[in-house]
This record gives C-alpha cells, sequence and structure tokens, in this order.
C-alpha cells in the first residue's frame, strides 16, 4: 500500500467516528483526489445529499482543485450548497494533503438546514421583516478566493450523476443535435480537461458518447489538449 493510500485509509476510520459521533443528520463524505481517477470512497449517512460510494466530486470541490484553494488553506468551512431535490446545505471542506503537500482526498461534512431556513423565514413573515440577511454572511462562503469569478455564487451543487456533471459543462449550445467541428470538439475537450472532469471514474465513455465519437478519437483529442496544457 502506497503512502497516499495509507493516510487515506486512516481517514476512512475517523469518517467513521464523525459519522457515528454527529448522527444521522450530517453526512460525512471521504474524497479521494488522484490525476487518474477521483471521487467518493466512503459516505456516511449519504441520504443528505443522495450520494454514494463511486459519485463524481462536486461542482465547487472541482473548482477547489483548479484554484489550488488547498495550497493556502488547510480547511474551508460555512459554506452553502443546493442538491438537486433543493435541500440546503451548510458544509465544510478538510484538505487531505501528503508530506509533499499535494492534495490527495477531502474530507466533507453537510448538514441540511432546509427545515431550519424554512422555520426562520416562516417567523421572520409573521414580523412581516424581509428575510434578505439568509443570504448574507450566515449562509455564504467565507473565503471569498473560494471561485474563479469574485460576482460568482460558491454555491455547492450536488449533481445527481457524472453525466450531469458533464452536460453542466459543456457549453456549446446544441451539441448534441449536430455534428461538431474539429475545432468545437477541442474546446469542449479542453474545458473539461481544465476543469479535471477527465480525473472521474468513467467519464471517458460519458464524453464520448455525448459528443457522438469514439472513446479512441476522444482519447487522441485529449492526448493533444494534455500536450497544449502544460504547465
Amino acid at each position: 500500500m502506497c503512502l497516499n493510500q495509507q493516510i487515506l485509509q486512516q481517514y476512512v476510520r475517523f469518517s467513521e467516528f464523525l459519522a457515528v459521533f454527529l448522527g444521522s443528520s450530517y453526512e460525512i463524505v471521504l474524497q479521494k483526489i488522484d490525476r487518474y481517477q477521483s471521487g467518493i470512497i466512503q459516505i456516511y449517512h449519504g441520504e443528505v445529499s443522495n450520494r454514494k460510494i463511486g459519485d463524481p466530486l462536486t461542482d465547487l470541490s472541482l473548482s477547489f482543485i483548479k484554484n489550488k484553494t488547498y495550497i493556502y488553506n488547510d480547511y474551508i468551512t460555512s459554506y452553502t450548497g443546493k442538491t438537486f431535490d433543493n435541500k440546503r446545505l451548510v458544509s465544510g471542506t478538510f484538505f487531505i494533503k501528503n508530506e509533499k503537500k499535494e492534495l490527495i482526498g477531502m474530507l466533507c461534512i453537510n448538514v441540511d438546514k432546509t427545515e431550519d431556513i424554512e422555520v426562520i423565514n416562516r417567523l421572520l413573515s409573521l414580523q412581516n421583516i424581509s428575510s434578505e440577511w439568509l443570504q448574507q454572511d450566515s449562509f455564504s462562503p467565507k473565503e471569498v478566493d473560494m471561485c474563479s469569478n469574485e460576482e460568482e455564487e460558491c454555491l455547492e451543487t450536488f449533481t445527481d450523476s457524472l453525466v450531469d456533471l458533464i452536460e453542466k459543462n459543456i457549453l456549446i449550445p446544441d451539441y448534441d443535435k449536430r455534428k461538431l467541428s474539429k475545432s468545437e470538439k477541442m474546446a469542449i475537450i479542453t474545458h473539461l480537461y481544465r476543469q479535471h472532469l477527465f480525473r472521474m471514474k468513467g467519464s471517458i465513455s460519458v464524453v464520448a458518447e455525448k459528443m457522438n465519437m469514439s472513446e479512441s478519437s476522444l482519447y487522441r483529442y485529449l492526448s493533444v489538449v494534455k500536450q497544449e496544457n502544460q504547465v
């Protein structure tokens, strides 16, 4: 077992402890991060966000990797999340690093605050008070550099599947209703690569199907993209 795996294995046990101690209203998620395959390797109380082992990273987790948030932070706390069935979560992420300070995993805690927010809204409505404060500091990220665009809302979206995440990141309109040009294919694959979506298990087959191309063709495009994006 390599050192990174040994480190992550320790967090598997720690995740179990957190789940037992905090209770079923807290979702505990352990995510593995590497250049070949990233995703959930352990989860407790997954009914909070309706996820399971093997599911992909969220959009915000991917942005942490892309923006290298983990370099200057050991953890991020008190940011909001939204599931596909409109639950409002308050979340925190601890960045797991190896001795070289490389990111190898994330330990995430999510708690469903939907009912609390609804109760507060009802109480405020009785007093005819605006509930705009719910969108302010108490329920927004404390770290201003979590998003690449300062005007972008730092809201974590818990997608239902890898397909949802990939579809969300294919930015060319009607890509699935017509034949894409070579430059369009390159633009899509480049964007997905820069978003680290090819780290996800099964991403190659999903992208190839969505773009109506063979996996071998996709690998050829991806090889060019990797060469052009070498640091």
